[in-house]
């Protein structure tokens, strides 16, 4: 896929979870709350959460924009699980099986250091998105879908099903992805749209590039880096 089709389906992401819901919960954003242990409300009163900041952050964004993009990074690294996302795109350069091949410690660590500094680009790509998205988010209409009878409160996987009505009234639908962690917090790894899997997606994307660079991972993720254009993010604390 072409660099103008990530952004769009890294749009389509931001966009899902910026809009308000109209599912009948119980306001959150005043408390800034989360309940993640449980998947369903995980969702809606992110949305809550997301909006209330975005709401802020039009009194404040044109003198301190990185002070909005630190709330909008904090969200992203409690809501998504992304160390999952990332191995998920980068697949078998990012497996268990391709790291015990590796024969010297000096491999396994330059190995892991790839990882994360994927994960760093995903994830300030991520922000940038949500926050651009966020800050000129409308009224469009959700409805999110109560949680399907006979899920078990022991279970490690979840879906939450949206359906999204643009300005005009066309329905999108949309399932969000997540799993418990070993903490029991439930946590976001991916998205579908209308059956378009986005993980699945970047996953092709990124091997595609792989392959582009002659199984050269660091170039694929450096070009990643470099079409994704993500603001620098200061993830240190608030400037004063």
């Amino acid at each position: 896929m072409t660099t103008l089709s990530r952004y769009v389906f890294s749009a389509i992401i931001a966009m899902l979870i910026a809009w308000p819901s109209l599912a009948g919960e119980e306001e959150t954003a005043e408390t800034g709350q989360i309940d993640a242990r449980d998947p369903h409300a995980l969702i809606v009163q992110s949305t809550d959460n997301l909006l209330a900041k975005a709401r802020e952050a039009k009194d404040y964004f044109a003198e301190d924009p990185d002070r909005y993009y630190r709330e909008i990074g904090r969200f992203v690294e409690q809501v998504v699980d992304i160390e999952r996302f990332t191995r998920g795109v980068m697949a078998s350069y990012a497996s268990a099986r391709r790291y015990r091949a590796l024969d010297t410690d000096e491999e396994r660590k330059a190995f892991r250091e790839r990882v994360d500094r994927f994960a760093e680009i995903l994830k300030d790509s991520l922000i940038t998105t949500y926050s651009k998205a966020l800050i000129n988010a409308g009224g469009v209409r959700i409805e999110t879908k109560p949680p399907p009878a006979g899920v078990t409160d022991d279970a490690d996987y979840a879906a939450v099903e949206q359906v999204i009505y643009s300005d005009d009234g066309t329905p999108y639908h949309a399932q969000y992805s997540l799993r418990r962690d070993d903490s029991g917090d439930w946590k976001l790894y991916n998205i579908s749209v209308e059956g378009i899997n986005i993980g699945m997606v970047f996953r092709s994307q990124f091997a595609s590039l792989v392959e582009k660079h002659g199984g050269d991972v660091d170039a694929a993720i450096e070009q990643w880096r470099d079409e994704q254009h993500p603001i620098p993010i200061n993830h240190k604390g608030d400037s004063q």
